[in-house]
This record gives C-alpha cells, sequence and structure tokens, in this order.
C-alpha cells in the first residue's frame, strides 16, 4: 500500500519547522529517521497533512561535553556517537569502532512500529545506562 498525499517540507532551519508545526497543529508529523513512521503511513494508520523533515536540521545534530556528562542532539546519527572520542572516553565500550546494540524487544504493543529491536540505544549508551540486549539499567528514553 502507498502513503495518502501529503505535503512534504524540510526546512533548513528550526524555526521554519517550528512555523510549519504551528500552521499545521496535529496535522503534520515530524520525520527524523523513518522507521516507524514510513511503515505506519504506507498502511494508512497515520495520514499526516504535512511531513516535516528535520534531517537538515544541523543545530539538532551535536554531541558537546557540559561539565562531566554529554550532551547529544536530536538529530545526532548512531555513527557520529560510535565515532566520537568524547563517547569512547566516557563509555569505552561504546565508541572507537563498537558494535552497534539495539535495545532490547519492547514488551508495549505499537512501539517502533512494532518492529522489535528497531530503536536504538544510543540514548541509554550517552546517558550512561546499559549498552546492548538484555541491559536495561540507566536511563531509557521514552519510558
Amino acid at each position: 500500500m502507498k502513503p495518502a498525499p501529503f505535503e512534504y517540507q524540510a526546512p533548513a532551519v528550526i524555526e521554519e519547522a517550528l512555523s510549519a508545526l504551528a500552521e499545521h497543529g496535529e496535522g503534520a508529523k515530524l520525520l527524523a529517521g523513518g522507521q516507524s513512521l514510513i511503515p505506519a503511513m504506507n498502511f494508512r494508520v497515520v495520514q499526516p497533512a504535512l511531513l516535516v523533515d528535520l534531517n537538515r536540521l544541523d543545530d539538532l545534530r551535536y554531541i558537546r561535553q557540559e561539565g562531566g556528562s554529554l550532551s547529544v542532539g536530536a538529530m545526532t546519527t548512531q555513527r557520529q556517537l560510535e565515532r566520537d572520542p568524547r563517547v569512547a572516553a566516557k563509555r569505552p565500550a561504546a565508541g572507537a569502532g563498537a558494535a552497534v546494540h539495539r535495545s532490547p524487544p519492547d514488551p508495549q504493543p505499537g512501539h517502533a512500529g512494532r518492529q522489535p529491536g528497531a530503536c536504538r540505544s544510543g540514548g541509554r549508551v550517552a546517558g550512561g545506562g546499559g549498552g546492548g540486549p538484555g541491559h536495561n539499567e540507566g536511563p531509557q528514553p521514552g519510558r
């Protein structure tokens, strides 16, 4: 199946994205990775009037040292985390070419487009939590 018709915007600055969201309200959806949104759109479970692609918003793609912690932007990629020396210094198993680990399957139906393990564990790695299947200690984004 194909998605219902929708408008597409790929803003270059955050203000443009916020303006599009304000204008379209609940009819707008944000696209970051698309692992769960695109399949939901293809099955017409989700039918946004507007899709706002965040991938050009470089202001949301960063890793910053803030005191004794690292701050990671919303659009920072898993690859950036794996290759950043500051991440490797905080969590040696998480950086410097470490294999990508996915979160363990989520028991919540519908989470991540019903794709077990579809959510990356980067938030837990950067936040000091566990780093792979079976490691559920530490902060878990979205819960």
